[in-house]
């Protein structure tokens, strides 16, 4: 019984430091700057995009050439999809770590040309985000500073989405 107690508490602080870099990592993409000195937070450079009507069945396709790979976003019937090398991760499939007490849906697509990727790395793991604004009804005055963000880390199958009002 105790190494069963061990064994949980032992999982259970490996979760919580994982959360919080985790954390760490969605607050510097949303303001797209290193949040702390831990944390190296760099622009991805989107000055050379490609284009395509159907990349590999995902639909309409924009991208670029990233440390080896296809970065970009596809979309296909109003559902778009982020992908990087063989991973794709579709939008409404995203984890939600809204708790910034905005209540906003959890888009399902974003327009490619407004968004602005970087790549964050913390304690030797790396992520990759899309940071966009709010879009609809109220885009402009208080809701400017509203920036969406999906975050993946690059070795793992998931993504990610928050919101927040960065003017906060």
């Amino acid at each position: 019984m105790k190494f069963i107690t061990l064994l949980f508490c032992m999982i259970y602080s490996i979760a919580i430091c994982h959360a919080s870099e985790f954390e760490i990592a969605m607050e510097s993409c949303l303001y797209q700057k290193s949040t702390q000195q831990s944390v190296k937070y760099k622009n991805i450079d989107m000055a050379q995009i490609y284009v395509s009507d159907n990349y590999n069945d995902l639909g309409g396709a924009s991208y670029i050439k990233y440390l080896g790979g296809d970065l970009g976003y596809a979309e296909k019937k109003s559902t778009g999809m982020i992908f990087y090398k063989k991973n794709r991760y579709s939008l409404s499939k995203a984890h939600s770590l809204n708790n910034y007490n905005i209540k906003f849906n959890q888009p399902r697509r974003f327009e490619f040309l407004l968004s602005e990727w970087g790549s964050v790395s913390i304690n030797g793991r790396d992520y990759i985000c899309v940071n966009f604004p709010f879009e609809g009804v109220g885009e402009s005055g208080d809701f400017q500073k509203i920036r969406n963000v999906f975050l993946f880390d690059i070795k793992g199958r998931d993504l990610f989405y928050s919101v927040k009002n960065t003017a906060e």
